[in-house]
């Protein structure tokens, strides 16, 4: 699933006056001019700099928080037919090590695994809906796209080893609720089907319901999920192209997951954790991550997964795996 802090969020994408002229469209008559628009937005628009520095001297202004300002840019850019928001992080890896690669779904002789390769992740969301109850709920849909490259391995093509497509339907809601220091400003639910897109004995796929809701407190936040599969016909045999492909899947994923985040200064932390309560065979994985400043457009990425489940081809074998790369959009 990956850590789904941003259901509502995306980098801005366009200048502050974009913005604005963007806004007066959506509420321009037929009748409104150009110029009228241009003269709309032309007072002085404070700049990021000048709005830090007053922040920083009205000691009685709320602060926001990081999830509050992603939700905050991303309306701003919703009604742009140029804007492409990130769901979940976007990423590329180009050096990662797994010290126990899963040889068992590939022919040895035609590819032999190696240890080292590629790993990236794509992610996307588009609104399907105008905002609704009272402008604090829409509906989207999302993509997720997340491979592994045997780029290295020369020899036998370089092929890609695995990769996992998501597309989803959620509905995002923010509700504002109080529990006790902890805020809980969204929650969303949806339906999420997950594939690797193979076919035969390699072939992996799962339809569930999902549910999630967002906690945030200071520097942290905390993304609580839960879903449910949706039952599959047992397959005839295991050749037959029809049925469950894998039906142990949440023997092995469980049925929810726990995402952290921490914000230091310009450094994030995050934690994504899973476990199938079962006490007799426990089972579970954790993915950690650290991003930091880099450059103006991405940051630096170190990422350490260990457990079960980090693609579908090896959702029941476990892999320990370290990379490090660039994040081209946050999180948070």
């Amino acid at each position: 699933m990956g850590l789904t802090l941003a259901m509502m969020a995306a980098a801005p994408l366009a200048t502050q006056q974009q913005q604005c002229l963007l806004q007066a469209l959506e509420t321009a008559t037929a009748h409104t001019t150009v110029a009228e628009l241009r003269a709309q937005c032309a007072e002085p628009i404070e700049t990021d700099t000048l709005a830090a520095q007053r922040r920083d001297t009205d000691v009685s202004e709320p602060q926001e928080s990081a999830l509050e300002q992603r939700i905050e840019d991303e309306e701003k850019v919703a009604g742009s037919d140029f804007s492409l928001t990130a769901h979940r992080h976007n990423y590329i890896l180009p050096f990662t090590y797994n010290d126990t690669p899963n040889q068992a779904p590939f022919d040895p002789e035609e590819l032999p695994l190696q240890r080292s390769e590629i790993k990236f992740q794509f992610s996307f969301k588009l609104p399907l809906t105008v905002p609704l109850f009272s402008d604090s709920g829409r509906l989207f849909f999302a993509y997720t796209n997340q491979s592994w490259w045997q780029a290295y391995n020369t020899d036998h093509s370089a092929p890609f080893r695995e990769t996992n497509h998501e597309p989803e339907l959620f509905w995002a809601q923010k509700v504002d609720w109080q529990l006790g220091d902890w805020r809980l400003p969204v929650v969303g639910f949806g339906i999420n089907h997950q594939s690797n897109g193979q076919n035969g004995d390699k072939s992996r796929s799962w339809n569930r319901l999902v549910g999630t809701a967002v906690f945030e407190r200071g520097d942290w936040t905390v993304a609580a999920t839960g879903w449910y599969r949706l039952p599959e016909d047992e397959k005839t045999s295991p050749e037959d192209s029809r049925g469950d492909d894998n039906p142990d899947i949440t023997d092995y994923l469980g049925y929810g997951e726990l995402g952290v985040l921490y914000k230091y200064q310009e450094h994030t932390f995050m934690g994504q954790f899973r476990n199938n309560l079962d006490v007799k065979d426990n089972r579970g994985s954790a993915e950690l991550g650290w991003t930091f400043p880099l450059g103006n457009k991405v940051r630096g990425y170190v990422q350490y997964f260990y457990g079960y489940g980090e693609s579908l081809i090896d959702y029941n074998v476990k892999t320990n795996r370290i990379g490090v790369g660039l994040e081209m959009t946050p999180i948070l």
